[in-house]
């Protein structure tokens, strides 16, 4: 069975579903039951149904039809892994195209019903899609997960086990952190506070895992409240000695779906702080309606922005780290040319991973090497594969963005470089230069607190439209 046909048959299989619901369109999108950005496979319902696996965009299924809407990051793959399928593009941003909502006023009849999973949407989301829904008189159900029925060998829910962040690394014990947290919930009269995504529950807890392909987090809930802190996962995820070890830090276990029954029998004395864009909708539905519940900006996102010295030298480490495996990779690549081996992209980012892991600090890559050689170097977020990958020569561009996790820190890096001994030609060198430029106006900027990111975009453009560029891409800069 091919893969088109493969994705055919599921679009019908969601339909199904659909219809015993009586639902006139699905709503699928990228993240999981934790608003997370990269998602264990248990989660990747988009990619399973529409073949496109781009880290960011959303699958909307009506009766009819089939629609992808991704960024100006994922047009190119998009359109090529669409190919074929009963799905359209629909490039968000671009002049002319309809965003989800006014697709769905246009498709949809008065008193149509719009499903999605509430579990993979935050609580901002479905109010926004909602609201935008309501004067068109379609109702927006939030209340099913219809991947249950439509992938049929859909992958369980990882059982991987957490493990503790040292804490010469994180700089503070858990116990000392919750407390923390639980002074800086009081100013805003709360109490309490849920964690539904699994970096600020790695955070607060000192935990670590491998659930999520270049993240080191586990699979799981937090709550933080002035009687107990619990922490909800699967049982199997949480060994005996590091429950003893939450436990003598103030934190106790408990079954992963019991988050959903705890959250309803909150009492009165208890006060929620919510942040709407990092709580799940079937997380906010849970909530007692006995409970007090404030609204602002999770204090966790707060605090773990602020890097104690700890962190800080972890960062620093790190980096000298990984810049050595990347030293010791550039005089590979180097040797490996000149000696006129023409290694694939897909061999080069390999190899860098394996200087990276010999590093005994080293837990995984922190995202999927780009190695772009030539015209592949210009495709945003291209990821090479063994069909398409280009093989190098001594000679051309190579762009190269990558980055490692280790024990105390995560890496970032970007390279471009000119190989072989020709000089570059001299379009390149103004491109380069003049995008080099841009780089230096924004770390060399000075600005008041308060500005904005797109405030400063122009200092990064700058160069470019001297000489009459155009740099209307849809990215930001900062």
């Amino acid at each position: 069975m091919n893969t088109n046909t493969s994705i055919t048959e599921r679009i019908e299989a969601l339909r199904s579903a659909m219809k015993a619901l009586n639902m006139q369109a699905y709503i699928i999108p990228s993240s999981d039951g934790h608003l997370s950005e990269y998602t264990p496979a248990h989660w990747k319902s988009r990619s399973w149904i529409s073949g496109f696996t781009g880290s960011a965009g959303t699958v909307v299924i009506t009766l009819e039809k089939a629609g992808l809407w991704t960024d100006s990051r994922y047009f190119l793959q998009g359109a090529q892994q669409i190919e074929g399928t009963p799905f359209t593009l629909f490039k968000e941003g671009v002049t002319g195209v309809p965003s989800i909502e006014k697709f769905l006023a246009t498709e949809l009849s008065k008193g149509a019903i719009v499903g999605c999973d509430g579990n993979c949407f935050s609580q901002a989301e479905i109010e926004r899609i909602g609201t935008a829904l309501s004067p068109f008189g379609i109702e927006l159900n939030a209340m099913h997960d219809l991947m249950k029925k439509a992938w049929s060998d859909r992958p369980a829910i990882p059982t991987k086990e957490f493990f503790a962040h040292p804490e010469k690394y994180a700089g503070e014990a858990t116990k000392a952190r919750t407390q923390r947290i639980l002074s800086e919930l009081k100013p805003f009269g709360a109490n309490a506070i849920v964690l539904t995504m699994l970096d600020e529950l790695a955070w607060a807890f000192n935990l670590r895992g491998n659930d999520v392909e270049c993240n080191p987090v586990g699979v799981g809930y937090g709550f933080i409240g002035e009687k107990e802190s619990v922490l909800f996962t699967i049982e199997s995820k949480v060994s005996d000695a590091l429950k003893e070890e939450l436990k003598k830090q103030g934190v106790r276990t408990a079954p992963y779906e019991e988050i959903f029954t705890y959250l309803s029998q909150l009492p009165a004395d208890t006060c929620v702080l919510i942040d709407k864009m990092r709580m799940t909708h079937s997380i906010y539905q849970s909530l007692s309606k006995e409970c007090g519940k404030v609204y602002a900006t999770s204090v966790v996102t707060l605090l773990k922005s602020y890097k104690n010295e700890a962190e800080l030298e972890g960062v620093k480490c790190s980096m000298l780290r990984d810049g050595v495996a990347l030293t010791r990779f550039f005089i590979w690549l180097e040797n490996t040319l000149e000696q006129g081996a023409t290694p694939s992209e897909v061999e080069v980012g390999e190899k860098l991973t394996s200087f990276r892991a010999a590093d005994p600090m080293y837990v995984c890559d922190s995202f999927d090497t780009i190695c772009g050689y030539q015209d592949h170097g210009a495709i945003v977020h291209y990821r090479a594969e063994e069909s398409t990958a280009h093989k190098i020569k001594n000679q051309g561009v190579l762009l190269l963005d990558s980055g490692g996790q280790y024990l105390d820190g995560t890496t970032d890096i970007t390279r471009t470089m000119a190989l072989g001994k020709e000089e570059p030609e001299a379009q390149l060198k103004q491109d380069y230069t003049l995008v080099l430029k841009g780089h230096i106006a924004i770390a060399t900027a000075q600005f008041p607190e308060g500005t904005r990111g797109n405030q400063l975009d122009i200092l990064a453009r700058k160069a470019l439209w001297i000489v009459a560029y155009r740099t209307d891409m849809a990215r930001g800069t900062v």
